[in-house]
């Protein structure tokens, strides 16, 4: 056979059809050389990124929740002052005033001659001072980058103990209990004991509890906004919550921040429109407002009649009286309805990132049990006095006899249920 021809005939062979049982092999050998070649070289890498990826932004949620609640120390400090405030639990103030004046002699609010601006003072040179210790020195400037900087060194005796920082709650317990009934009268306890009530397991944190937080804070921050206001200081912290409208007057501002504060939130489009006619009404028309001439006669008179004068500073004098600024009502509506909007908004948010943090929290409560004698007005001002000024003290149960009935005296047994903080 030729040569050709014979190749003619192998190659013919050789490029023959495929069967479909022949495709279908090769079509899933091919799949599993694929897959295979996926799983052990690739999948592996790919694995690794996506781990990595998620590594990393685990960490950068991480990273900007700690940067919020960093932003948060400020308020937090404001709302723990308010809260030891209102629960009584505000000890003595932590510089004295002796403390006061040698700090003075160093330091200064500005650059005053051979004294450095305290609100430029490092550590260092805060514990420069003689007998002022290193916590001291640590909440001075703690407290200072709350404020965002002293306005007056008067602002020092702001800072109080908290009657629970010792370390021993039974001891705080029983101290501040002594303390409120020696100043209601009581002159000798017979017996007082503390004993706790045992209870290990954790409580988780309420989402209610949650949003009284954040609304405490916003209370917290609008008391320092008003302090602000009243005294003309610029507020220089970071605060979470926006400022109220700098355009509005003085007095309004303060009328409005009195009114949220009653309530905790910010007020209805009705109640601020309350608010701005009644200011509005206040203002005295331009013919009724006097003229210079006239207040500078007013204010001889006074001071011929042994009045008042410019100088006084008198209650209901001219010179002490609020200053009121005409204002757009509309505007001035409009200004105050977009400060509602950002409030909400800033609620918001922080309820998302507080109800992402898990907390709970081990209750410590304990049992006071006292007894000792009195007569009955000092023993209903102690009761009222632990009542108002210690909101964590809650007397319970009350046994009353008759211990001296030609003096009045009677001998009492009180149990008070006291809440650690």
């Amino acid at each position: 056979m030729p040569v050709k021809a014979k190749w003619q005939r192998l190659e013919g062979e050789t490029m023959r059809k495929l069967t479909t049982r022949e495709k279908v092999g090769l079509g899933i050998l091919g799949v599993a050389v694929v897959f295979s070649a996926f799983y052990l070289l690739i999948w592996p890498l790919i694995s690794g990124w996506m781990e990595a990826y998620a590594e990393l932004n685990d960490k950068r949620n991480r990273l900007e929740m700690a940067e919020k609640l960093a932003q948060m120390e400020g308020a937090m400090k404001l709302l723990e002052m308010r809260v030891q405030r209102e629960l009584g639990v505000a000890d003595q103030p932590i510089i004295s005033d002796e403390m006061i004046k040698k700090i003075s002699e160093k330091f200064s609010i500005g650059n005053e001659e051979g004294k450095k601006d305290i609100n430029k003072a490092t550590f260092l040179d805060l514990m420069k001072v003689e007998g002022l210790d290193s916590a001291t020195a640590n909440e001075i400037i703690r407290y200072r980058n709350m404020l965002g900087g002293f306005q007056s060194l008067d602002q020092l005796k702001e800072l109080r103990s908290s009657v629970f920082e010792e370390g021993d709650e039974q001891a705080a317990i029983i101290g501040r209990v002594s303390q409120i009934a020696k100043e209601s009268g009581i002159r000798k306890i017979d017996q007082l004991g503390v004993r706790p009530i045992v209870s290990t397991k954790p409580i988780p944190i309420s989402q209610k509890t949650k949003l009284n937080l954040v609304k405490e804070l916003y209370a917290a921050e609008l008391e320092l906004q008003m302090k602000s206001i009243e005294n003309d200081r610029p507020i220089k912290s970071h605060l979470v919550f926006p400022l109220l409208p700098t355009q509005l007057p003085k007095e309004l501002k303060l009328r409005v921040a009195r009114k949220i504060m009653e309530t905790g939130n910010p007020l209805t489009k009705e109640e601020y429109e309350g608010i701005i006619s009644e200011y509005l009404a206040e203002i005295p028309s331009e013919e009724e407002q006097p003229l210079p001439m006239e207040e500078e006669i007013a204010n001889a008179l006074n001071e011929l009649a042994g009045g008042v004068t410019s100088e006084g500073g008198e209650e209901g004098s001219p010179q002490n009286k609020p200053q009121m600024e005409r204002v757009n009502s509309q505007e001035a509506l409009k200004l105050l309805m977009r400060y509602n909007q950002e409030v909400k908004a800033k609620r918001n948010d922080l309820l998302a990132l507080i109800t992402g943090i898990p907390a709970s929290y081990k209750p410590r409560v304990y049992y006071v049990d006292m007894t000792f004698k009195t007569k009955l007005e000092s023993l209903v001002k102690f009761i009222l006095s632990l009542q108002q000024s210690s909101k964590w003290l809650e007397p319970r149960g009350l046994r009353i006899g008759v211990a001296d009935e030609k003096q009045g005296i009677l001998g009492v047994r009180l149990t008070i249920i006291a809440n650690a903080l």
